[in-house]
């Protein structure tokens, strides 16, 4: 989990990557944005400023106390879903309260709330996203299922809870954001080359990539590197 701020100005491109961000905008109105299957676009006006909170893959619906699939694709207005008093006195606070640090320092403050006092406990098939990352997106679905003492189709049921989605997306999703991640550290001709970023984020081959990169980015893979993505 990590706060940030940014003025986001223009058109930005924003590519899934299974985290859940929950942002409020300089004039105090929030928004929740649910885990991602596609890549959606957005413009904003010059000047607008937003400070956020981003969880990790499926830490959010403990915290906020919503399934992952409720919310999965949409931008949902904050009050639809954390509704009370907390929610309008912290939304007042950053009104009242412009300056970039201190808007920071109450929505820290606010996620420790969340986070101390779960609506719902945080279920144990959060440790898929550990188990695919950690296995380069190679795991098949009854080895990652056999790891979380799951059958298959009870691991499916859970995601959907808890990310939003299944397990082969989840995959899909997370080896696409290594891939990006492999090519923004490259350093050489050698290792920015496709194939070699496809072998090294857990891609069957280079056409693996290219079809995964449109699926859920929309993009081709060099144009993706090439994009200024918000990171």
């Amino acid at each position: 989990m990590c706060v940030w701020t940014a003025r986001p100005d223009g058109e930005h491109r924003l590519v899934p990557d299974g985290c859940v961000d929950v942002l409020w905008f300089d004039d105090g109105h929030g928004w929740l944005c649910g885990a991602e299957t596609e890549a959606w676009t957005f413009r904003l006006a010059p000047g607008r400023q937003a400070v956020g909170l981003r969880f990790r893959p499926g830490m959010a619906p403990a915290a906020l106390g919503f399934t992952g699939v409720e919310v999965a694709n949409r931008r949902v207005p904050l009050d639809q879903l954390l509704v009370g008093p907390d929610t309008r006195s912290l939304a007042q606070q950053l009104v009242d309260h412009p300056a970039a640090d201190d808007r920071l320092a109450i929505v820290e403050a606010a996620a420790r709330r969340w986070v101390a006092a779960p609506r719902r406990p945080v279920d144990t098939v959060a440790r898929a996203a550990a188990h695919v990352a950690g296995t380069h997106g190679r795991l098949r679905v009854d080895e990652l299922a056999r790891l979380c003492d799951l059958s298959p189709r009870q691991l499916h049921r859970r995601c959907l809870g808890v990310f939003g989605y299944g397990p082969t997306t989840l995959t899909r999703i997370l080896r696409l954001q290594r891939f990006l991640t492999f090519g923004a550290g490259a350093t050489t001709a050698d290792d920015r080359g496709l194939a070699t970023l496809a072998a090294r984020a857990g891609y069957a081959d280079q056409a693996h990539l290219a079809r995964d990169c449109r699926a859920l980015a929309g993009v081709t893979p060099t144009t993706l590197l090439r994009a200024d993505l918000p990171r």
